[in-house]
């Protein structure tokens, strides 16, 4: 029994500490090619790569890497989350600008939303640039995708609005019909199974949610005061982060609604955050459990259940 508590306290100490020595953000700045990485203490982050101009990143927490499209070329690279090891994956022949990606691990495959003079598409293919298919093809500007590992399904932003599609390109059906406006990014929230992305429209920018059946329409943010960019969730926090004005990265308690500003230098050009997955399958099925600073304890107690099995 005495065994068991020290155990349990151990394994809660040592767990919090990992998370707090690893949970963080790799950033850039606007113009500047090089890729960083902060703990999230309002500290300038320590430089991990230097790479083209990069417009949009994504981590792999189980795999431990970092995913990032270095120019508006469409070239697609990937690194271990110290910088090392990094490489191109393929580059678009085709000059295209991309906004948002996502990625399935389980297949080895990327998505992404591309637009141009002709219009936008939502596309994906293999890690190497192989097997490349166009999912949508459209002339609106709407631009945003999200694959969720745990629904084994992709949800992206069309001309028609928010849709899903399964990975082998049925089941495609229109979740939340769209408007003429324009609608941006999309972020799956772990915590309460929502998504979330930008609306634009006239003197309209604002951030707005919806579950996965599309059965109403939140207003999360709104009167931002420049249009938003990079959305980021961290769903053990229940935190939202976006750039805001003057270009500065902005973190959203989603619990009271409560908005700061990160005290990082500023413009910001784009970011992403690192969540780390704990103890791998361990807690694989509890989402909520995979946090940083806001790590309550509890996976110390899944995990003695299980070492006690």
């Amino acid at each position: 029994m005495y065994q068991s508590i020290i155990l349990f306290f151990s394994l809660t100490l040592f767990v919090n500490r990992a998370l707090a020595d690893d949970f963080g953000l790799y950033y850039n700045y606007v113009n500047e090619p090089q890729i960083l990485f902060t703990h999230l203490d309002n500290q300038e982050g320590i430089p991990i790569y230097d790479s083209p101009v990069n417009i949009s990143m994504k981590v792999d927490p189980v795999g431990k890497k970092l995913y990032w499209i270095a120019d508006n070329q469409g070239s697609f690279w990937r690194s271990d989350l110290s910088g090392a090891n990094a490489e191109e994956l393929f580059s678009l022949t085709k000059r295209v600008d991309i906004l948002d990606f996502s990625i399935d691990l389980s297949r080895g495959e990327l998505y992404w939303s591309e637009f141009d003079l002709t219009g936008c598409r939502v596309k994906k293919s293999s890690f190497d640039g192989s097997n490349r298919l166009t999912i949508h093809s459209g002339t609106g500007t709407n631009m945003g995708v999200e694959f969720i590992p745990t629904l084994d399904k992709l949800f992206f932003l069309s001309d028609f609005g928010l849709e899903s599609i399964n990975p082998d390109l049925s089941g495609r059906e229109v979740i939340l019909a769209g408007d003429p406006s324009i609608a941006l990014y999309l972020e799956y929230d772990y915590f309460d199974d929502q998504l979330y992305w930008l609306h634009i429209a006239p003197q309209v920018e604002e951030i707005l949610k919806t579950d996965l059946n599309g059965s109403f329409i939140e207003v999360v943010a709104n009167e931002l005061d420049v249009i938003p960019e990079c959305l980021s969730i961290n769903s053990s926090c229940h935190e939202l982060f976006w750039i805001g004005p003057a270009r500065a990265i902005n973190k959203m308690d989603l619990n009271t609604f409560v908005v700061e500003s990160l005290a990082l230098p500023s413009p910001i050009g784009s970011f992403t955050l690192y969540v780390p997955e704990v103890f791998g399958d361990v807690l694989s099925n509890w989402p909520s459990a995979q946090s940083g600073s806001c790590f309550s304890g509890r996976p110390g107690i899944l995990l003695i259940l299980d070492l006690l099995q």
